[in-house]
């Protein structure tokens, strides 16, 4: 309940999902899932370059 207002009898609700990762996890087998894991890397860092700007 987010906000109760008895003088005209109503209330406002806020509705928050629940995200359920174990089906998602038993969809997806574990190699699949790393897998996509790490496919998503961040590039390695480098020496900022003035000349290539």
């Amino acid at each position: 309940v987010d906000y109760v207002e008895p003088s005209q009898n109503t209330i406002s609700l806020k509705m928050i999902p629940r995200i359920d990762y174990d089906r998602i996890k038993a969809r997806m087998s574990l190699k699949d899932w790393f897998a996509k894991r790490k496919k998503f890397k961040r590039p390695p860092q480098r020496l900022f370059d003035a000349e290539k700007i």
